[in-house]
């Protein structure tokens, strides 16, 4: 198996370019860190980004389903 393949293997299994999947992962990425940053404050000021992170995993993971469905 080349290194090439190593690389293109899983994005089309998703039906996605190599471009296509990085960038959604790496926008994912950025989100769940925004999420992290939201909880780390809310710890220790409950009364800020109450709803922040919670929000932020439901679209996240609503749009992880609307690309599966599109795959479908």
């Amino acid at each position: 198996m080349s290194i090439i393949s190593i690389f293109l293997e899983h994005p089309r299994t998703v039906d996605e370019t190599y471009i296509e999947h990085m960038r959604f992962a790496l926008l994912a990425a950025i989100k769940l860190q925004a999420a992290v940053i939201a909880l780390l404050v809310h710890s220790v000021f409950p009364f800020l980004f109450t709803d922040n992170a919670s929000k932020c995993l439901y679209d996240l993971i609503n749009e992880i389903e609307l690309r599966a469905q599109k795959r479908r």
